[in-house]
C-alpha cells in the first residue's frame, strides 16, 4: 500500500522546512520501495500514486521502470532530438523539414503532448479524420504515418519507450486514391509543339500588345523563351527532376571534348544521394548549346562555369508551362491526367519504351532502384500505343476475304 508525505528538510538557518510538493511512496513488484516527487495538489498526487501502484501490480516496474525519466519529456523535445539524429546521419535539410512538419501536425491533431498519450487507435483515428475530414491525400497520409513510425522506432532503439504503436498500421495504396493527381506524358508531337511555343510565345504575345516595343525588351523576352525551350527539352529528354534542374550548373554539363555528351547530377541534389551520369540526346545537346550562346550574346560576357543553367525553375514555372501549352494547343488536363513540370520526366520514360528500349536500360536512364517504378509509374500506355498494338494482330480469313472482294469491285 503506497502513501503520500511531504519531505522535511533542514535549511542553512537551522530551521526545518516542509516541501510544498507531495512525495509518493510505493513498492514495486519485487517489494522494493520507490519514491517520486508528485505535485502540490494532493488530489493530483493521489492520482499519480494510484497510477504507479497499478503499474507495480501489472509487473511493469522493472528495476524502477527504465522509461520513467522519458515519460515527462514532451514529444516536441523527442522530435527535435530525432531530427538532430537524422542531421548527424546525413539526411538533407528539406527532408528533415518535411518530417518535422508532419510530426507537429499529427501530434497537434491528436492532442498528444507525451509519448504515453499515443496509441494505435488514436493514430488511426487521426489519420482517418485527416483523410475524410481534412481532404488529405492517401500519399500524404502514408508520409505522415511513416514519419510517426520512424520517430517511434527511433525512440525504441534509443530506449526512450517500450514499443512502436504505429508499426502495424498499414499503408494505403496511393494509386487507388480517388483524388490522386494523375500526370500524363506528352507525345512526341506535343513535345515538339511545346518547345516551339516556349521559344516564340514571349516575343509574339508581347509584340502583339506592344507594337512600339524596343529591341532591348524583345531581346530579353527572346532570352526567356530560349531558356524555357532548353528547360523543357532537357527535362523531357534527360528525365531530370525539378530539384536537379534547379541546381544544374554549367560545370556539370559536358558537351565538348570528344566524349559522349552528358551531364552530372551531383549527390547533394540527387534523390538517391549518389552522383549520376546522364547521357544527353542530340536535341538536348543542341538546346543547351543554343541557350549558352544566346545567354553569352545577351549579357556580353562569358558564362561562368559555376553559374546555374536555369533560373526559371521557381514557383512561376507551372503558370509559364500552362501558358506555353495553351499557346501550343496542348491540353493541360485531360481524362488521362494533367501536365506539369514532372510530367516531362514521365515523357522521358514513355518515349524510351515506345522506342523499344529494354526495360533494364530504361531503368538506368531514369535512375530508378526498382524496375517496377519504371514500368508501373512512369511508363504510360497511350492511345496510339494501343492502336499500334491492335493493328499488329493477324488478319483472319473473314477480314482477308472482305478486302479481296473490295479489291475485285474496284
Amino acid at each position: 500500500m503506497g502513501y503520500l508525505a511531504r519531505r522535511r528538510r533542514r535549511g542553512p538557518d537551522g530551521q526545518v522546512h516542509v516541501d510544498r510538493k507531495w512525495t509518493a511512496f510505493w513498492r514495486d513488484c519485487r517489494g522494493r520501495l520507490h519514491s517520486e516527487a508528485a505535485y502540490t495538489d494532493k488530489a493530483s498526487s493521489k492520482a499519480l500514486l494510484a497510477k504507479r501502484e497499478q503499474e507495480a501490480r501489472e509487473g511493469r516496474e522493472e528495476f524502477g521502470d527504465p522509461f520513467r525519466k522519458w515519460r515527462r519529456v514532451p514529444l516536441k523535445v523527442h522530435t527535435q532530438d530525432f531530427l538532430t539524429h537524422l542531421a548527424a546521419n546525413g539526411v538533407g535539410e528539406a527532408h528533415r523539414a518535411h518530417l518535422g512538419q508532419h510530426l507537429r501536425m499529427a501530434f497537434k491533431a491528436m492532442g498528444a503532448r507525451f509519448e504515453e498519450e499515443l496509441s494505435r487507435n488514436k493514430v488511426e483515428a487521426c489519420l482517418l479524420e485527416m483523410v475524410e475530414g481534412g481532404g488529405l491525400r492517401w500519399s500524404t497520409r502514408n508520409h505522415r504515418l511513416a514519419a510517426i513510425s520512424q520517430l517511434l522506432r527511433w525512440g525504441v532503439e534509443e530506449g526512450r519507450w517500450r514499443s512502436n504503436c504505429a508499426e502495424t498500421i498499414k499503408r494505403l495504396k496511393a494509386v487507388a486514391d480517388p483524388g490522386r493527381r494523375q500526370r500524363r506524358p506528352l507525345t512526341a508531337e506535343e513535345l515538339e509543339r511545346l518547345i516551339v511555343a516556349a521559344r516564340e510565345r514571349p516575343v509574339v504575345r508581347y509584340a502583339a500588345t506592344h507594337p512600339d516595343a524596343t529591341e532591348w525588351e524583345l531581346a530579353r523576352l527572346r532570352l526567356l523563351g530560349v531558356q524555357r525551350m532548353c528547360l523543357y527539352t532537357v527535362a523531357a529528354l534527360a528525365g531530370l527532376r525539378r530539384k536537379e534542374l534547379k541546381a544544374l550548373r554549367w560545370v556539370d554539363v559536358r558537351l565538348d571534348g570528344g566524349r559522349v555528351p552528358c551531364l552530372v547530377v551531383r549527390a547533394q541534389v540527387s534523390k538517391g544521394r549518389r552522383e549520376d551520369i546522364v547521357e544527353l540526346a542530340p536535341a538536348a545537346v543542341a538546346a543547351l548549346r543554343e541557350w549558352r550562346e544566346v545567354a553569352a550574346a545577351y549579357y556580353k560576357v562569358a558564362i561562368e562555369p559555376t553559374s546555374k543553367i536555369y533560373d526559371c525553375v521557381t514557383h512561376g514555372a507551372l503558370p509559364a508551362l500552362r501558358a506555353d501549352c495553351e499557346y501550343a494547343g496542348v491540353p493541360v488536363e485531360t481524362a488521362d491526367g494533367i501536365v506539369d513540370l514532372h510530367s516531362l520526366r514521365h515523357t522521358t520514360c514513355t518515349l524510351l519504351c515506345r522506342a523499344g528500349v529494354p526495360v533494364h536500360t530504361a531503368q538506368h536512364v531514369m535512375r530508378h532502384r526498382d524496375a517496377r517504378t519504371t514500368l508501373g509509374v512512369y511508363a504510360h500506355v497511350q492511345a496510339q500505343d494501343r492502336a499500334d498494338a491492335v493493328a499488329r494482330l493477324p488478319l483472319l480469313g473473314l477480314v482477308a476475304g472482305q478486302q479481296s472482294a473490295r479489291e475485285r469491285e474496284q
